[in-house]
């Protein structure tokens, strides 16, 4: 399979984008993965991508951090702006009503709560705090 013409642009812009918010060290598979999820018809042509990807990872990662962050700049200006992360809310809950929401954390069959209960706890705790309520914790 032939890649595309614009290909090494491509891995550059992508190079530089990973070296600048990694101390200046690009990594091949994180440019990889940014190409594919681009352009997954490429896929066929990984043994082509990942070589030419490391002909410019030897060319980015040479340069200061100062340097990938102006050529950055000039290429691709977009890649600098950091993107805010969204805050998701819980979705609202059917019937609840503000200050009667009751969550409840059951005790353990085996009697030792695990890591595994952290992100149920968490979600019961986020409603009943949401809705103005009580969590409890173990007990009957």
């Amino acid at each position: 399979m032939a890649l595309p013409k614009d290909i090494e642009t491509t891995i550059r812009k992508y190079a530089l984008q990973n070296a600048a918010q990694f101390g200046g060290k690009a990594a091949s598979g994180a440019v990889i993965g940014k190409i594919l999820a681009e352009n997954p018809s490429l896929k066929p042509a990984i043994k082509e991508i990942a070589a030419a990807v490391s002909a410019v990872l030897k060319s980015v990662n040479r340069l200061d951090v100062e340097k990938q962050v102006e050529e950055l700049g000039k290429l691709a200006p977009e890649l600098l702006e950091k993107k805010k992360a969204e805050k998701k809310d819980l979705p609202e809950l059917k019937n609840a009503i503000m200050g009667k929401v009751v969550t409840r954390i059951p005790p353990e069959p085996s009697k030792y709560a695990h890591i595994g209960h952290a992100l149920s706890f968490l979600i019961n705790y986020m409603y009943a705090k949401k809705y103005n309520g009580k969590c409890f914790v173990g007990g009957h």
